[in-house]
């Protein structure tokens, strides 16, 4: 095989090409061939297979509520696909989705965070989401979206109603079209509500099967899907979030990342050209009534997520203040505090807060994955310690310093001549 070309891709390294063709080859009928979408698309669901068959081989387990405890605190685990693909409508966070789909399948570390948030989904799941408001707090790259995630994948795993917003900031950035309703005094987001409309019954079908409509004409999934116009789509998500309220049958769980624009001032704009606040319009406004509890669920709970990685809405004093947050920045005698915001972040949510950096434990086992995948080249003790202790332990500043030792590795000669 001396002759055989080297397979440079993604950490995989001295493997022999021949060894994985089997893994790309497809049926070819006469005359009929592939355009380059196709077998780009090919190759990737290969590497994909591989990658996952590899690291289930050596001992990575799926993510499941019966893995969470104690012992199992540092486990390298494997998001199942089937719980990916029904989250799929929803999206993920940007930089999250980026870590999950890059380097193999998508993988995660049970964390002691992970036990905490298993114990308070089991006790949301038969009371009123007025007790149970919490909102996940922290360091920049300490963890936040990533638990979100594992939550609201426990949540689907028990069958819960999911209305998972990844991207909330999307609801003030002036993507979607609004315009100004004089009955409820806000600005609507026709197209915004008919898009969380489809995507909740798309998650949620079978579960919204079982709750009867807000006419009583059929079930609530029946009535969604007749909702198919914008201009009836802003009552029809109230109607909604009402029923599935009321409703005792199924738990409920509201989980929102970035959750920081809710407290924010937005991109959008009034006749007047004044800027609108997030509770000017009807999304954002909606979500804070479940939020701030002046609108609960009769069974389920509100889950939200900060996010310091965010460029463009940064937490507002408002939100600090009111949580009594840690802040770096640099104040002035011409900042405010908007009176509303700061009323909706002292209404009584409740703050989880994660530390900077994991334990040795955790961050071993999210030390294991990478190794797993390719992406730590000498998997040694050294290696560990030298980007737990450079890190300080913290999830993301780990994952970049293993990202710029790969970069500085593959432009030096010894990586240059593998």
């Amino acid at each position: 095989m001396a002759g055989s070309p080297v397979l440079p891709v993604l950490g995989i390294r001295n493997v022999q090409s021949s060894q994985l063709s089997f893994l790309f080859s497809r049926r070819q009928t006469t005359g009929q061939k592939e355009d380059r979408s196709n077998k780009e698309q090919t190759r990737a669901r290969g590497y994909e297979w591989w990658r996952r068959r590899r690291l289930r081989n050596k001992g990575v387990v799926e993510f499941s509520p019966e893995r969470l405890m104690e012992d199992n605190v540092g486990l390298p685990t494997l998001f199942p696909v089937s719980t990916l693909g029904e989250l799929k409508p929803f999206g993920l966070p940007r930089q999250l989705d980026k870590e999950l789909t890059s380097y193999g399948p998508p993988a995660s570390v049970v964390r002691y965070a992970t036990l905490g948030m298993k114990h308070i989904l089991e006790s949301g799941a038969s009371q009123s989401s007025e007790e149970a408001r919490y909102l996940l707090t922290g360091h920049r790259g300490s963890g936040k979206s990533f638990l979100l995630l594992q939550t609201v994948c426990q949540a689907l795993v028990n069958n819960w109603i999911v209305l998972y917003f990844p991207r909330t900031g999307a609801w003030i950035d002036s993507t979607f079209s609004y315009e100004y309703n004089a009955e409820s005094q806000t600005f609507h987001q026709p197209s915004l509500a008919l898009h969380i409309l489809q995507t909740i019954a798309s998650v949620n079908g079978s579960e919204l099967s079982k709750i009867p409509s807000p006419n009583k004409d059929g079930t609530l999934a029946d009535f969604i899907r007749k909702i198919k116009k914008e201009e009836h789509a802003v009552k029809g998500l109230e109607q909604v979030m009402t029923a599935l309220a009321s409703q005792t049958q199924v738990p409920v769980l509201l989980a929102m990342d970035d959750a920081h624009t809710l407290f924010a001032t937005s991109k959008y704009r009034s006749p007047d050209y004044e800027k609108l606040r997030s509770y000017h319009m009807s999304t954002p406004l909606l979500m804070l009534d479940y939020l701030t509890a002046r609108k609960t669920f009769n069974r389920g709970m509100v889950i939200s997520a900060l996010s310091y990685s965010d460029t463009v809405f940064y937490p507002s004093l408002s939100l600090e203040h009111g949580l009594g947050l840690e802040s770096d920045r640099h104040l002035d005698p011409y900042d405010t505090i908007d009176p509303t915001h700061y009323a909706h972040a002292t209404s009584g949510i409740k703050k989880i807060h994660l530390p900077y950096g994991m334990s040795t434990k955790e961050a071993a086992g999210m030390f294991e994955i990478w190794s797993r995948k390719g992406i730590v080249r000498r998997s040694t003790d050294e290696t560990f310690m030298g980007t737990f202790a450079a890190a300080a332990g913290n999830p993301k500043e780990m994952r970049r310093g293993v990202h710029l030792t790969i970069q500085a590795y593959n432009y030096s000669p010894a990586g240059l001549h593998e």
